[in-house]
């Protein structure tokens, strides 16, 4: 059975969207790409605490298409637009705009996770 998903779009999701939190916090980063964000602040902006959001955090900046430093006394984040994941998740997020798409997505990563 072929995929509902783009094949560019289905690497992508493979290789750096195994939740739907990492979904969460890619979209936060494409809709405020300037932004460099404490945990705490991305865990509010997205609607989930931040014990949620670490793992999948971290997972993005060993993955590169989010980068960490510290600042102050903490550490933000921020989209690396250096990262050679980036023209992807530009195609994934740009992707995502149209509702239709979204939910090819969610049925995609549905199925995924029952397996």
């Amino acid at each position: 059975m072929s995929s509902v998903l783009p094949e560019n779009i289905e690497n992508f999701i493979r290789q750096v969207v195994p939740s739907f939190i990492s979904w969460d916090i890619l979209i936060c980063f494409y809709k405020h790409p300037k932004n460099t964000g404490t945990i705490s602040e991305i865990a509010y902006m997205i609607g989930r605490s931040e014990k949620d959001i670490k793992e999948p955090l971290i997972l993005l900046v060993r993955l590169t298409i989010i980068s960490a430093r510290k600042i102050n006394e903490e550490i933000g984040f921020e989209l690396n637009k250096n990262s050679n994941l980036y023209p992807a998740f530009v195609e994934f997020s740009e992707y995502n705009v149209s509702q239709e798409n979204r939910l090819k997505i969610l049925s995609w990563l549905l199925e995924q996770n029952r397996h």
